[in-house]
This record gives structure tokens, sequence and C-alpha cells, in this order.
């Protein structure tokens, strides 16, 4: 009993200093429109872990930057504790789909699969291109637009007025 009792008051003061030392709390930082690199560093300097959660596309943070976190910035948490972040994918940019040499059917589908509209169709008469089919498109093809942008298109028709000049 007695070696039970030594071996008590020696354990008992151990795990209480572990317990202590391991619950010390910190202040979380705030990361909101911070660089992960900088959000990491920060949470590292105050004895936290990033937690990458989600990626969002954000037309106001650009890319690689914070857009929201959890806990919030100035709340007390344990030393150690993953803080979950969410990232900036930056704007909602994507390439234009090239329209030549589609239908004017094909051109829609194409468009609405990349999540832009098929704006006004203008008929033109153009001897050099195929008929039926686009031979211009209002935004160059493959450059980055926010998604939803209206995409105007020129169908070559022979039965359309005849154009001032030939469209290229």
């Amino acid at each position: 009993m007695l070696i039970a009792g030594a071996l008590a008051l020696f354990l008992v003061p151990m795990f209480l200093v572990q317990a202590l030392m391991g619950n010390d709390e910190v202040v979380v930082p705030e990361l909101h429109n911070k660089t992960v690199l900088e959000a990491e560093k920060l949470l590292t300097e105050a004895d936290l872990k990033i937690l990458i959660e989600d990626e969002v596309y954000d037309e106001d943070i650009e890319k690689d930057r914070v857009v929201s976190q959890l806990p919030k910035g100035g709340t007390k948490v344990k030393e150690g504790r993953e803080i979950a972040v969410v990232v900036s994918l930056g704007s909602s940019e994507i390439p234009v789909p090239d329209l030549s040499g589609k239908t004017e059917q094909e051109a829609r589908i194409a468009l609405e699969n990349e999540d832009f509209v098929l704006g006004s169709v203008t008929l033109v008469t153009d001897s050099e291109k195929p008929l039926g089919v686009v031979v211009y498109q209002s935004v160059e093809a493959e450059k980055p637009v926010k998604a939803g942008t209206s995409i105007d298109v020129m169908i070559n028709d022979p039965d359309a007025e005849p154009q001032a000049e030939t469209v290229t």
C-alpha cells in the first residue's frame, strides 16, 4: 500500500503538469485575405495548424488568398488545433470555346456547356467560308471571361443581306 501511495504521489503531479502544459490557449489570428503562405506562418507562430477545407471561386478575393476561416480570428483555442480555411481560386473567368465552323445549335451547346450564353445571331454572306456555320464570334476563342457572359456570333448564310465587307 505504501508503494501504491508513493507511486500515486509521483504520477498524479506528472499527469497534472502534462495536462496543464497541453491545455494552453492561444488567440486565432485573423486570416481573411491573407495568402495561404502568410496564413500558415501566422498559425505556426501561434502554435496552430492550417487545414485547407475548400477552394472556391471568388470575384473579390485574389487566387490563393483566404476567403474565410473557422474559428474566426480573435477566438481563443487550445494550442495545436487545426484552423479550417477556405481559399480563393480567384475570379470565375474561363476560356471561351472556339465556335468557328459550328452550326448555331452546336455553338449554343458549346457555350452552355462552359456556362456562357449565346447572344445575338447575325446572318452574313461570306463566299470564302462554309455555309451555315459560325464565321465570327464577339469574344476571341480561348480568351478568359466571366461565366455567364453573352457571346454574339455571325453565321454564314447565302440568303443574308450582303455585307459591306467580308467577315474574317
